[in-house]
């Protein structure tokens, strides 16, 4: 059975439950060893208002990313609007900015650049439906832009509940 074609543009034919397409062929594993995954999830919009930094993972009030960050499947990392790439215990200040079209371009140069910083041999990223909830579609491109520019494999996960 051939895979669903993936339209970039809208995103419109992701089955529920998720996708995977490579964006490059898989590399071989490295001489470091296994292959090494980033698990990666969009941040969230409900942030602890906490005055300072907090790490990541901890000021955003998100049970998706508690729960991706409690799983020992690959290294977590979360992409922010304001901040790019985050490791779970990064310490970040409260902010408020949503990811807009227009500085997807640029965001995916970055987030490129440090995903090839960490040598994963393939990104799996985990996202709400962009039908359903198209706040997240600037996020799921800049992930699907940003693998093509570091030429990663990349397996999207559509999750199915509430993506807060």
């Amino acid at each position: 059975m051939e895979a669903p074609f993936l339209s970039v543009a809208g995103c419109e034919n992701i089955p529920p439950g998720g996708y995977s397409f490579n964006t490059t062929f898989p590399r071989e594993s490295s001489a470091k060893g296994p292959a090494m995954k980033l698990v990666i999830t969009y941040c969230s919009g409900s942030k602890r208002k906490d005055p300072g930094g907090l790490p990541a993972v901890e000021r955003y009030d998100s049970q998706r990313i508690r729960d991706l960050a409690d799983r020992d499947e690959g290294f977590f990392m979360i992409l922010s609007g304001e901040f790019a790439l985050l490791e779970a215990e990064e310490f970040i200040p409260w902010y408020d900015h949503l990811l807009k079209d227009s500085e997807v371009a640029e965001m995916a140069v970055t987030v490129a650049d440090q995903m090839i910083e960490y040598e994963p041999e393939i990104v799996e990223y985990h996202t709400a439906d962009p039908e359903e909830y198209p706040e997240v579609l600037p996020y799921l491109r800049v992930m699907i832009k940003a693998c093509r520019y570091a030429e990663l494999p990349l397996e999207i996960v559509l999750l199915r509940d509430n993506p807060e």
